[in-house]
């Protein structure tokens, strides 16, 4: 160890072109201690004969028991065992009474008192066994034993000794006994173990009872190991990874991934393995609940992990019902129909109620017109699109007598809140139902669609102002319920078929061309379709084998077709918007469904009441559904 007398100061002053050094000592100045230096607070026995054992008790010895040079007076002793606060040695051969030396690299400790060498000292020399319970035999080999020793077990004294002989002793582990170092004791001189005995540990409690992946519990009992890595701590068949020994009565450990919902707990140290008394119950970790807001019936989704099967889930302490059948570990979606505002969302799980989150419920779409022109009917696979600030609706199926509509569109105005009916397909365009109709550079494009009898191709392009109808070329593919995008001020229609995989794009000059861009995997009809990141999504249509295809491809812009994700839901899509990046897709059961691609649950229901609408408009960052009674209502999703 480097001392000191005093602790100097010294400082570098720059004078003209030299260096000048000053140094300040100041004689109070103490160095400060390094926390590295060894130090020995005591020595067990205090005399011993040769070869006995001595345990030398301290700090910041080398666990590393080669790393230890242990001397006693001067003469060098052999480390039988090493931890950072014992050192287990040998008394060495002609050692002489003295001081005890613990050197670790360059720095080195001294004992305060003097070592004693007396040969008249008993000595153990081994013990077996050395992994025991309460009232084992153990059989002690040394020398100098005699009938009136004494044997201690870590402390507490063997009232069962038997005498066999100067060398040999046998002792039954005691009641109290813990693990650690045996004694043999005759009058004022002692012996002590190298090493350790191993009592079976046992475990009294544990706290809490109830806890989550990845947390700590603090398990109480006895004859812990106090060495890292000396306690194995298992959960029925699964260990933990991180356990730290506390003392000989206490472990933290952290719960691991993978434990059953109720396990026992296992503590093995040595081989020697104990179990809890009671059980302990695995609680669910929440990651999230979602949606946070929606319409009364909205399907609320808990993911996190180890969610029980018999968990309960409340909101407002009332108890939820109806649950979709995917239920797992990891996912509970159920239906919310609270009638409050704000509902808090907690699951129950092995009688602990943990809160999940907060689901706002929010009113339904506005409804702030209804066309004058219904005549009390009801309107199936009609058109809808916006024009000059007007949502106009047209065409369908009469839901009263089963008639194809064809009169004039009814135009709602967005800006005078009026309604009119002004457009007027010619005498020479039939009625029809399925069809499809888009905005582009002021002018409308439709067609194609059902006129009762057989899938049509004509193509029409409207001027709303003028109402001037022109005929433009047939689609390649007579089409119902196709998909039909603007992307790149382009037209992209197809997927209307189930004879055709084909998309094409409309080149609107003059009376128009198709030119085939884009194969699908597969042909569909009543497609879905919608625009997000610049990209075409189409898919959820009908398959030649009266199926429905549920997945959606997205497709680039140079015709490539991927697979993206699939629909959850088990029927058609009416009509589909994109809103603030979301997309929302109304299935003709009435679910809403939202698609997020970048969210942790992409797939989400948000509303189930929306059965009677068949197009969405997104004008001016507000959503504009439209139903089958031609009504029009305002609505701005919140989620």
């Amino acid at each position: 160890m480097k001392n000191s007398a005093h602790l100097c100061r010294t400082a570098l002053v720059s004078a003209g072109i030299g260096l000048l050094y000053l140094t300040a000592c100041n004689k109070h100045d103490k160095p400060e201690p390094a926390d590295n230096i060894p130090v020995i607070t005591s020595f067990s026995p205090a005399e011993a004969a040769e070869g006995a054992t001595v345990v030398i008790t301290g700090k910041n010895f080398s666990p590393d028991k080669s790393l230890n040079a242990v001397s006693f007076n001067g003469k060098a002793a052999t480390v039988i065992e090493a931890k950072a606060t014992e050192l287990s040695v040998t008394v060495p051969e002609e050692a002489t009474n003295g001081k005890i030396t613990v050197k670790v690299g360059d720095e080195s400790a001294t004992s305060a008192m003097d070592f004693k060498v007396n040969a008249s000292a008993p000595s153990i020399t081994s013990f077996t066994p050395d992994q025991v319970d309460i009232g084992s035999d153990v059989t002690i080999t040394g020398t100098r034993f005699l009938n009136t020793s004494k044997v201690y077990f870590n402390g507490t004294q063997a009232t069962n000794v038997t005498f066999e002989s100067k060398t040999t002793l046998r002792a039954k582990v005691p009641t109290g006994a813990t693990t650690g170092k045996l004694k043999v004791i005759n009058g004022t001189l002692e012996a002590i173990s190298a090493t350790s005995f191993y009592l079976r540990p046992s475990i009294t409690s544990f706290a809490p009872e109830k806890q989550e992946e990845g947390k700590v519990i603090t398990i109480e009992g006895n004859n812990f190991s106090t060495e890292a890595g000396g306690n194995k701590v298992s959960f029925g068949t699964v260990e933990a990874s991180e356990v730290t020994p506390v003392s000989a009565t206490q472990i933290k450990v952290k719960v691991p991934a993978g434990v059953n919902m109720s396990a026992t707990i296992k503590v093995n140290v040595h081989e020697l393995e104990t179990s809890s008394p009671g059980v302990f119950f695995l609680l669910p970790t929440i990651i999230s609940c979602s949606p946070d807001h929606g319409t009364k019936g909205a399907y609320v989704t808990i993911t996190g992990k180890n969610l029980s099967p018999d968990a309960t889930v409340y909101y407002n302490n009332t108890n939820i019902t109806q649950f979709e059948s995917d239920r797992s570990t990891t996912k509970i979606t159920f239906r919310l129909l609270a009638d409050a505002v704000e509902s808090k969302i907690t699951i129950k799980q092995h009688n602990v109620s943990i809160e999940a989150g907060t689901f706002m419920t929010t009113d339904m779409p506005v409804k702030i017109s209804r066309s004058p022109f219904t005549n009390n009917r009801y309107r199936l696979e009609g058109i809808s699109f916006v024009a000059n600030n007007k949502i106009y609706i047209g065409w369908g199926l009469d839901g009263n007598t089963n008639a194809l509509i064809n009169e004039a569109f009814a135009a709602y105005d967005l800006t005078t809140q009026q309604w009119s009916q002004y457009v007027l397909p010619p005498a020479t365009i039939e009625g029809r139902r399925y069809a499809v109709a888009r905005e582009l550079g002021g002018k409308v494009y439709l067609g194609t669609g059902y006129n009762g009898v057989a899938r049509l191709d004509s193509w029409y392009r409207l001027d709303p102002v003028t109402n001037t109808w022109t005929t433009m070329a047939k689609f390649p593919t007579p089409s119902i319920g196709a998909s039909l995008e603007v992307i790149n001020n382009k037209l992209i229609m197809g997927c209307g078929s189930t004879e055709s995989s084909k998309m094409y794009e409309f080149d609107e000059s003059g009376t128009g061309s198709w030119t085939e861009k884009i194969n699908m995997p597969i042909a569909m009809q009543h497609t879905a379709s919608f625009v997000l990141n610049n990209k075409l999504h189409a898919g959820v249509g009908g398959t030649p084998a009266g199926l429905r295809e549920q997945t959606i491809y997205s497709i680039d812009g140079a015709g490539v077709v991927t697979p993206e994700t699939r629909f959850p839901g088990e029927f058609g899509i009416a009509t589909s918007f994109v809103y603030k990046g979301s997309v929302y897709l109304i299935e003709y059961t009435g679910k809403m469904y939202r698609y997020r691609p970048d969210a942790p649950v992409q797939w989400q229901i948000v509303g189930t009441d929306f059965q009677t609408i068949f197009r969405a408009h997104v004008i001016n960052n507000k959503v504009y559904l439209i139903s089958k009674y031609d009504e029009v209502f305002e609505y701005v999703p919140d989620f």
